[in-house]
């Protein structure tokens, strides 16, 4: 991924393939980023939210992960 540091928002909401390895990539890319979201990507875990919280305590994160019950 290419650095984009002047980035300070993204919005990956329902892109179902995204996974940990992405959103760290996406927050080493980019330093400056602020808002991250996250709506409906199911494929992230503790791995990556962890990564956001590293990030710093300026990050916003949008998550809202849909739960499937059959």
């Amino acid at each position: 991924m290419q650095r984009c540091s002047s980035l300070q928002s993204i919005d990956v909401s329902s892109c179902f393939l995204i996974m940990d390895g992405d959103v760290e990539a996406m927050l080493k890319a980019c330093p400056g980023l602020r808002t991250i979201k996250l709506r409906g990507c199911r494929m992230i875990s503790d791995k990556a939210i962890d990564a956001m919280i590293q990030h710093g305590p300026t990050l916003e994160v949008r998550v809202a992960l849909a739960v499937l019950v059959s």
